[in-house]
């Protein structure tokens, strides 16, 4: 699926996961991190039904997916974000993860190997990637058909004070 995936940089490496330890993110969160006007999203999110899960379109896709209502890491672990468009045409956005972030998004993978994590952005699920291993970094890379205008304006949004 070349024209929507997420990257998650980490250990390990499955459809949409990359591998590569490390990683830089930055302590705590800045101030009116709320009043962004872009949400991330990491939820739980399975192929089949299960009770609690919404039917969600995966994104750019004829493809559903289920995905829980309950939000398991959301905008405020977002430290900062950046884009990268050094390969090819496409717009990556990279996310850097606050310390409590990158802290609660290892646990969050290391308890779900082997099931999906549902990656939203302002309510489209963009991907579901199988975990594969925990994954340590503090960064996601999110990767897909958006123009520069739009990843410009995700990045914006998520650095706004």
């Amino acid at each position: 699926m070349r024209h929507l995936t997420v990257l998650l940089v980490g250990i390990g490496l499955v459809l949409g996961l990359a591998g590569c330890s490390g990683g830089g993110s930055s302590g705590g969160s800045s101030a009116n991190k709320a009043d962004r006007d872009i949400t991330i999203e990491f939820r739980d999110a399975a192929d089949t039904e299960h009770p609690g899960y919404l039917r969600t379109n995966l994104s750019g896709t004829a493809r559903y997916l289920y995905v829980s209502q309950e939000v398991i890491l959301g905008t405020d672990a977002v430290a900062r974000a950046e884009i990268d468009s050094t390969e090819g045409s496409s717009n990556r956005v990279t996310l850097y993860l606050t310390d409590d972030g990158r802290e609660a998004f290892a646990e969050i993978t290391r308890n779900r190997i082997g099931k999906r994590v549902g990656i939203m952005v302002d309510g489209l699920l963009l991907t579901a990637p199988l975990v594969m291993a925990e994954i340590n970094s503090g960064r996601a890379v999110i990767e897909g058909r958006f123009d520069e205008h739009e990843a410009e304006r995700i990045v914006r949004h998520l650095n706004a004070p």
